[in-house]
């Protein structure tokens, strides 16, 4: 059986992606209905997963939100019921660019006891607040070329060294070890989940190889905590324009990345968060790692 990740008193198997958002390139508009989100938080209630909840979509092809956009976004889904679902998780993710956007979601789930900054910015900028402001809370450090507040989904653009990937491999490890740097010198290291950020500010090719390099990187650092995302993204996809709208096409991006994560898993034998769309793709992964 797959080991699940401690952070402090809680043990995380997963975190379930909900996108509050119409056109997320993967499900956008699939929980634009409130009682699709409430069926989904209850499904993730009675499985043990925790949420992971954004409201910006960060596909290519759409236009960054402003903070009021987003903050306005947050208003329109959270009524009493949904606000009352989070709050019965002991840990929630909070999938967003902006500390102000984390701090005003978080304020209305003061009852739960670790919400996850998942800053998909790449910043620092205001992590130093974030770590004063919010004593149990975890911070997840994405390791994104294009570090920016307001890159929104612009973050393609950032994409450099595409066609020299050992520059690009030594340049990506001295981002990832100076990521380390930072936290540690301030002491915080502990609360701090690096996730490799695959798709973001990368060639199809780039993540492909990072891909492959995980476990080396990973069993390097054992003592860090590690999210893995691959969900779905389009560098797994075979063709890469496969559509994702046709479900065989959907059931086999989601056997790809099972059948990824459980290789990675027993190359580590380390605990790491996985970063899933459909909650079956966990007990997936880990039937496969039963059978590994």
């Amino acid at each position: 059986m797959v080991h699940q990740l401690q952070l402090n008193s809680h043990k995380i198997k997963c975190l379930g992606v909900i996108n509050f958002t119409p056109d997320s390139f993967s499900d956008g508009g699939k929980f634009s209905a409130p009682d699709a989100i409430k069926q989904q938080l209850q499904l993730f209630l009675s499985l043990g997963i925790t949420p992971d909840i954004g409201f910006e979509s960060t596909a290519p092809k759409n236009a960054p939100l402003t903070l009021e956009q987003e903050l306005k976004r947050v208003d329109s889904f959270f009524d009493a019921e949904i606000v009352d679902l989070l709050s019965q998780f002991c840990v929630i993710s909070i999938d967003t660019y902006r500390f102000e956007t984390f701090q005003y979601i978080r304020s209305k789930l003061h009852r739960i006891e670790i919400c996850i900054w998942n800053d998909i910015s790449g910043c620092f900028l205001d992590t130093e607040l974030f770590f004063k402001q919010c004593p149990s809370d975890f911070y997840v450090c994405c390791l994104n070329f294009a570090r920016s507040r307001t890159a929104g989904s612009q973050h393609l653009n950032a994409i450099a060294h595409a066609d020299n990937m050992p520059f690009f491999l030594d340049h990506f490890k001295k981002m990832l070890l100076q990521s380390f740097l930072f936290f540690e010198s301030r002491g915080l290291g502990k609360r701090v989940i690096f996730d490799f950020c695959l798709g973001f500010a990368k060639t199809r090719e780039q993540s492909q190889v990072l891909l492959k390099q995980m476990p080396q990187i990973m069993n390097t650092h054992k003592e860090k905590l590690w999210l893995v995302a691959i969900s779905r993204k389009s560098f797994i996809r075979q063709p890469p324009e496969m559509d994702l709208m046709q479900p065989g096409n959907l059931k086999q991006v989601d056997l790809y990345q099972a059948m990824y994560l459980s290789w990675l898993y027993t190359q580590t034998k380390q605990n790491f968060i996985p970063r899933l769309h459909d909650p079956n793709d966990f007990f997936q992964f880990e039937s496969f790692c039963n059978l590994l």
